[in-house]
């Protein structure tokens, strides 16, 4: 059984790693986005301008979290939780959240550190190696987790590791728990081509404050690490994994809030 390992304690969270080195290639996330998001500060500046419009979907997440009747404490898992950021400030406005974060950039997770403990998020743990093996791990032990995010994480794989993915979320999602996706999508006409001409080449022309060699960074990683389903691809996947419910949350332009249960 794969163990995890104490990487570092703080305050406030615990670092933990996970050995990737065995896990089949199909699993592992392409080598260009780990070195992307391992330059964090590109996507701290599209953060920053909301070029990806953080600001609306997260604050549609909050009131989403306040309308859950959820318990006096519940347990949270952020997939992909990059720095946190967004997360730490929209959990902090609720009572005794149990958070934990998993990426495979070591960089976003030290970011994450500093915006749990500056939030407040008193109980945190975060886990860094690739998002298969933690999740099988965590089906094995078993983890369950009240609600599960996934936010700007799963458009990185292809269609049959998000169908992997999705199983395993619905393993360790806890009895009347929810599963929240915040993603980009392509419109059901469009194909990836599609998607990387028209929706991508308008996204590159709205990044007015980055510079010329941060748009050819982001190009180069999405052009070969991203893997955005359909609206109709991404409810009928859920739904060949053993959820009952998905439905759209809150949509805006590309992005949208998916709940599964």
């Amino acid at each position: 059984m794969l163990e995890f390992s104490i990487m570092q304690d703080c305050d406030t969270c615990t670092f933990k790693k996970v050995d990737s080195m065995n896990t089949p290639d199909n699993l592992v996330k392409p080598q260009i986005a780990t070195e992307f998001f391992d330059s964090w500060a590109t996507y701290q500046k599209i953060i920053a301008n909301n070029y990806m419009k953080h600001h609306e979907l997260f604050a549609k997440l909050g009131e989403l979290l306040n309308s859950l009747s959820a318990e006096s404490s519940f347990k949270f898992l952020d997939v992909g939780c990059g720095d946190a950021f967004y997360s730490a400030q929209t959990l902090s406005c609720l009572p005794s959240v149990e958070y934990f974060g998993i990426d495979s950039s070591a960089q976003a997770l030290h970011e994450a550190k500093k915006n749990l403990a500056n939030n407040k998020i008193s109980q945190a743990s975060l886990i860094f190696g690739d998002l298969s093996i933690i999740l099988d791990e965590m089906v094995a032990k078993p983890q369950k987790f009240n609600v599960i995010l996934s936010s700007f994480c799963l458009h990185h794989y292809q269609a049959a590791e998000k169908l992997a993915i999705y199983s395993k979320i619905k393993n360790i999602l806890a009895e009347n728990g929810v599963f929240v996706i915040i993603d980009i999508f392509r419109t059901d006409a469009q194909n990836r081509h599609d998607y990387l001409t028209h929706t991508m080449g308008d996204f590159y022309r709205s990044l007015s404050n980055l510079s010329q060699n941060e748009i050819i960074n982001i190009r180069e990683h999405v052009e070969s690490s991203d893997y955005p389903n359909t609206h109709f691809e991404t409810q009928e996947a859920i739904l060949s994994q053993g959820f009952t419910e998905v439905g759209s949350y809150f949509s805006l332009e590309h992005y949208a809030i998916y709940c599964a249960k």
